[in-house]
């Protein structure tokens, strides 16, 4: 049975699509190349140089002073 199975999913390609892809990022140098990322739009051109279509990219920013109480 084990055989089975595997012998039919060996050939078939996963798949799975998602509409949009949110990414993290904070203030300061270390985040720079993600900042760069954002007003480029890397994200979004080399998702559609893959083939995968419009995805929305939504980035967001962390930290803050909410941390420091």
């Amino acid at each position: 049975m084990a055989a089975s199975i595997a012998a039919s999913t060996v050939g078939t390609p996963l798949a799975a699509e998602v509409n949009e892809v949110v990414l993290g990022a904070q203030y300061g140098a270390v985040y720079l190349p993600a900042m760069a990322m954002e007003s480029q739009k890397l994200v979004e051109k080399h998702l559609m140089a893959s083939g995968l279509g419009t995805v929305k990219v939504t980035w967001v920013k962390l930290g803050g002073p909410g941390g420091d109480q």
